[in-house]
């Protein structure tokens, strides 16, 4: 099934998956297109809370416009969250991430985070002003792919924890197994507490 987001606003709702929106298999190939709107103020609740904006588990999220601003998720993606294989992100256009944050140490992604086996592809854009309080990748935390061929990722913070863990990757925070392509795009003016 499809869903399709080109005005208005989703605010103020809380879970623990996905405190704006879910989107699951549950159904056959699910896709959520938003060309527009605001996902904003809502929350992923509770310690074990994911993707405080958007929750993706096997299915995609195609974002060409619209905001996803000031979410806040306990565990991991404050912004957006994305999981198991086939998962997939697209970003471009004038779409934007930006004021969300991630608050548990050990926390990862404050803007978007690309779980193992998913595909993030960000062509246009912005990803700013994330953090992650105590944890890695204020901006993005990638376990998967991330193609990076447009836009700009500026201004993310990933904090230091109890002044010794944590605290990577104020832009982009990329983990070993994990693969970053980058070309004609932007990241500047982040800030890591320890890398």
């Amino acid at each position: 099934g499809t869903v399709m987001m080109d005005g208005g606003g989703m605010s103020g709702n809380s879970a623990v998956y996905g405190g704006g929106v879910g989107i699951e298999r549950t159904i056959k190939d699910p896709v959520f297109n938003m060309y527009g709107g605001e996902i904003t103020n809502n929350k992923a609740a509770s310690s074990g809370g994911f993707g405080g904006g958007v929750y993706v588990c096997d299915g995609t999220f195609k974002m060409s416009g619209g905001e996803i601003t000031g979410n806040t998720a306990t565990n991991t993606g404050g912004g957006v969250y994305a999981a198991r294989k086939g998962s997939k992100i697209t970003m471009s256009g004038n779409a934007r991430i930006a004021d969300n944050e991630v608050t548990d140490s050990d926390g990862k992604g404050g803007g978007v985070y690309v779980g193992t086996a998913v595909t993030f592809t960000m062509s246009g854009g912005s990803i700013t002003e994330n953090t992650t309080s105590s944890g890695n990748g204020g901006g993005v935390y990638v376990n998967g792919t991330f193609n990076m061929s447009g836009g700009t990722i500026e201004n993310n913070t990933a904090t230091i924890y109890s002044g010794e863990a944590y605290g990577d990757g104020g832009g982009v925070y990329v983990n070993s197994t994990s693969k970053f392509n980058m070309s004609n795009a932007s990241i500047t003016g982040n800030s890591a507490g320890k890398n």
